[in-house]
């Protein structure tokens, strides 16, 4: 998993952040990961349907629907999107299923990251322009 990274743009964080969360509350509810994934698609806003975020989760699913394992769906997902959170988030679900841990919760841990630098990023920003008004 060695690819460039794919830059996510401040609305794509904060839409991975409620997708895990969305997911995470799925799987809370009682749902399997695959049906978590298609509650997430029929939910998603109409104005994502054509980032590249949710492109990725609709072919992580039709990647599950037609009988790919999960390691080889998450595969795909990350070389879809090849970013450091998206390794994370994948190697997270494996890890998880694999050693019988919530994966819930580590989708809710990191969704809360993703929002904690959110806020940072956005605090920078907002500093930074501080700095240009006073120069």
């Amino acid at each position: 998993m060695d690819q460039k990274n794919h830059p996510l743009t401040l609305t794509e964080w904060q839409t991975l952040s409620l997708y895990f969360e969305l997911i995470a509350l799925s799987l809370d509810a009682g749902l399997d990961f695959i049906t978590a994934l298609e509650e997430l698609i029929k939910l998603d806003h109409p104005k994502n349907r054509k980032s590249s975020l949710n492109n990725s989760f609709s072919r992580l699913l039709s990647n599950l629907h037609i009988g790919k394992t999960k390691k080889e769906a998450l595969g795909n997902f990350y070389n879809d999107l090849p970013h450091p959170l998206i390794e994370t988030f994948c190697q997270s679900l494996l890890l998880g299923w694999e050693q019988g841990i919530s994966v819930s919760a580590i989708l809710r841990k990191q969704a809360e990251q993703i929002r904690t630098e959110t806020y940072f990023k956005l605090e920078k920003e907002a500093q930074m322009k501080q700095l240009k008004l006073l120069l």
